[in-house]
């Protein structure tokens, strides 16, 4: 599989002469910037998680003080996904990115200015404001990705995009490893002065890559993807009136909230139990991420023949053990289930993606927008396990939360290949070839 078969809305020709030329170059930037968006919003996310775990010891708050953190993350990337879509229709994809940027850098700059005031709750409203715009980056590049081709290619597209969306998330957790935790411990007060500054170099980077990708968005175009068009002013809530496509939403909500739980409370499980560093526990974390991200690479290569909702079951039935695991067995073995829990995650969120926007066919934005929503789960149930948790003083405990979304999911895989030949009617001559993908893969 070469640039040509994933060049997302691109195709591969042979140009002659100078205005070939410049449309070779042109979709060359195009592709540039949408694979560098997929991997500075996988950098985001996974720094939030390291977050948490770093302002609990610097403002030596709590574990449910500090879980406030998702909330105003999630929230925010919810709040942001609908009017993007509405943004997208309107004003047009690059429109909505540049707005993802700009935001992005903004937000950076707020966090770094909200970290030295050295109250927590001020770095609240930025870390919403950053959700805000990692939500446009991502509500905006992916049903773009998928849409961008007919059939298995737009799905192969997606998961190829979401692997280095992957690749973004162990850069992240890496760089907050060994960049924002420190192998002194404990911190004094002037350490954990100096932790916070340290905490906010992945936002001095956010600012000059953001900077840069917005200075290169506005010398290209992003023309509209094969069947991406909305119709009326309402249509933006038109796939909730879809039976099997609300099943999905709530099966995503469900595996974010799986996900989120199963990494947010990483940290402290292994440091709970045992693991001697914060640095050391980190290393686990980027383990998680880096199966995630094989997963993800694997499942590009393989989805023309895969399975899909046979996969999802199948992915669903393993994490679970691993979680059981964790909970029977806390300490290093625990950690280890947890860590190869991520090879199971990776594949969800691309399957369950292309089997709800293909579910709606011509709504490709705004199923897809819904599904960034189902975030929102970062917001709700995480301070619930950290409730859990505190209540019942172990995090093993906890684990209880993630293990039976793991068992929702699978029921799930089991309920929407009974129903798989539901999909809703009315598809255009450009979507068939997308609704049969759905169709063939499911099978």
């Amino acid at each position: 599989m070469g640039l040509e078969d994933v060049g997302f809305g691109m195709k591969s020709t042979r140009h002659v002469g100078a205005c070939g030329t410049v449309e070779a170059s042109g979709k060359r930037l195009r592709l540039a910037v949408l694979l560098a968006i997929f991997l500075l919003y996988g950098v985001a996310n996974s720094i939030n998680h390291l977050l948490i775990h770093q302002f609990m010891k610097v403002f030596t708050i709590n574990r449910v003080r500090a879980s406030w953190l998702q909330p105003a993350y999630y929230f925010g990337y919810v709040s942001a996904a609908i009017p993007t879509a509405i943004m997208v229709k309107r004003c047009g994809t690059r429109l909505a990115l540049q707005s993802g940027l700009a935001g992005l850098a903004f937000a950076s700059v707020l966090i770094i200015l909200a970290a030295s005031s050295a109250h927590f709750f001020f770095l609240l409203p930025p870390i919403f404001l950053l959700a805000v715009s990692v939500s446009a980056l991502e509500s905006t590049a992916s049903p773009y990705v998928l849409t961008s081709a007919t059939g298995a290619r737009g799905a192969q597209r997606l998961c190829l995009a979401q692997s280095l969306n992957s690749v973004g998330m162990v850069l992240g957790a890496t760089l907050g490893t060994f960049a924002i935790f420190s192998a002194d411990e404990p911190l004094s007060g002037g350490d954990a002065f100096a932790q916070v500054h340290r905490a906010c170099l992945p936002f001095a980077a956010f600012i000059v890559v953001s900077v840069v990708l917005l200075s290169l968005s506005t010398r290209e175009r992003f023309p509209g993807a094969v069947s991406s068009r909305v119709g009326q002013a309402d249509s933006v809530f038109e796939p909730l009136r879809s039976r099997r496509f609300r099943l999905v939403l709530a099966t995503g909500f469900v595996y974010m909230a799986t996900q989120i739980c199963t990494w947010s409370f990483l940290l402290q499980y292994l440091r709970a139990y045992g693991v001697a560093s914060d640095r050391k526990a980190g290393i686990f974390y980027i383990a998680t991420l880096l199966l995630f991200a094989l997963g993800r690479f694997l499942q590009t290569y393989v989805f023309r023949s895969a399975t899909s909702l046979r996969l999802l079951f199948a992915a669903a039935v393993l994490g679970g053990l691993c979680e059981m695991v964790a909970i029977v067995h806390p300490g290093i073995v625990g950690g280890v289930a947890l860590a190869l829990s991520g090879l199971f995650l990776s594949v969800m969120y691309p399957l369950l993606f292309v089997v709800g926007v293909c579910s709606i066919g011509s709504q490709a934005q705004a199923s897809g927008s819904w599904m960034v929503c189902s975030l929102l789960a970062g917001g709700i149930v995480p301070p619930l396990m950290a409730r859990l948790v505190q209540a019942s003083g172990s995090y093993g405990v906890g684990y209880i939360i993630p293990c039976a979304g793991f068992v929702w999911i699978a029921a799930a895989a089991v309920l929407l290949r009974a129903r798989r030949s539901t999909v809703i009617g009315g598809r255009s001559a450009g979507n068939e070839g997308l609704a049969m993908a759905h169709t063939s893969n499911s099978d």
